[in-house]
């Protein structure tokens, strides 16, 4: 048996004995694009149809979430199957941070723990963010200024 990303599989008899990377089970796919950084991961994703369907397998997705950035991952995500776009998302705004075209704010002013927020007017010169913290206080920020 191998244990691999989590996942425990008997299949090693049968992978010495295939001929090609098509005769392979369809849950090996997300063991082998493991091993590849995420872009790699995408490009083999267009070479074949089971490839493409092994790239789309949430548990490799968290793995590479959390092998990024750690246990900072979101709660409502833990048991998604939408870690991929997850990954795409957080990883477009982390580069787009990191190269200067965008710039992130902190927005303080609750002492206690944000539960829930909302941006309105995102197209807008300078949209208005709401947010909600578990002592039932509710602000409205300027996301422009960052200020309440």
């Amino acid at each position: 048996a191998i244990t691999a990303g989590g996942r425990r599989f008997r299949f090693a008899r049968f992978v010495l004995m295939s001929s090609t990377i098509a005769d392979l089970p369809s849950d090996v796919y997300p063991l082998i694009l493991e091993f590849l950084s995420p872009k790699d991961i995408c490009q083999a994703a267009k070479t074949c149809k089971a490839l493409n369907e092994g790239a789309d397998d949430a548990l490799l997705w968290k793995n590479k979430c959390v092998e990024r950035w750690g246990i900072d991952v979101p709660a409502d995500l833990f048991f998604s199957k939408q870690w991929k776009a997850y990954y795409k998302r957080r990883h477009v705004s982390q580069t787009n941070v990191e190269a200067g075209r965008r710039t992130v704010r902190s927005l303080r002013g609750h002492t206690s723990f944000i539960v829930a927020f909302e941006i309105v007017g995102k197209l807008s010169v300078t949209p208005v963010v709401g947010t909600a913290a578990a002592d039932g206080v509710v602000r409205v920020w300027d996301a422009g200024t960052a200020t309440c």
